[in-house]
């Protein structure tokens, strides 16, 4: 063998512990790393929130939920210059505040109509003065005129309110019925029947 074949071989066996060395050291740090990553810490918490309720939106007339008959609001043998009058109690007995509107109409019996002889006087919040001696002139007094007028077989707005509180808030509405002192004797016997529809509506946010 000669001298230089030697030294070659004696080369190749000093690069290999060497190239060993960095094999074992790559290995290594590789899972040093791996363990470092697991060890980081985490925590987890949850957050519950309240409970949400919807409210209520109740109206009722003079404490009454559905349909009420006012009997107050009539008059029998009623004379031309007569009027009856009388007031409703109106509550809000949800919790939503709401406003409301009043719409009204008229239904008559008889040969000639008595409608267009009755005049209607509305008041929100007004208060009823009572009269049982002839000639019977029943008012409604204070308050807001919202409507005066004969009403219509036709439903149309005769009132309407401020907002109306929930849980306690309460409002009235006095409405008057006249008959006019110019209806003529053909009207006699003839009838009309009102009716009120109440709504209320939530007050927007």
């Amino acid at each position: 063998m000669s001298g230089t074949h030697r030294a070659e071989r004696a080369n190749r066996l000093r690069r290999r512990p060497s190239q060993a060395l960095l094999l074992a050291g790559a290995l290594l740090l590789g899972a040093t790393s791996g363990l470092g990553t697991l060890a980081y810490w985490n925590d987890v918490e949850t957050v519950s929130g309240g409970t949400i309720t919807a409210g209520t939106l109740d109206l009722t007339v003079e404490g009454v939920q559905g349909p009420y008959s006012w009997s107050d609001l009539k008059m029998d043998a009623m004379a031309p210059g007569e009027s009856v009058a009388a007031e409703l109690s109106i509550q809000n007995a949800g919790s939503t505040p709401f406003t409301l509107t009043v719409t009204g109409a008229a239904t008559g019996t008889g040969t000639v109509s008595l409608l267009p002889y009755v005049t209607a006087t509305i008041r929100m919040d007004g208060t009823a003065s009572p009269d049982e001696e002839y000639p019977r002139t029943e008012t409604c007094s204070g308050g807001t005129v919202t409507f005066s007028s004969p009403l219509t077989t036709t439903s149309q707005v005769v009132a309407t309110s401020g907002v109306i509180a929930g849980g306690s808030g309460t409002a009235s509405m006095c409405v008057s019925l006249a008959l006019s002192g110019t209806a003529p004797m053909d009207v006699q016997r003839s009838t009309v029947m009102p009716t009120f529809q109440l709504t209320a509506t939530q007050v927007r946010p």
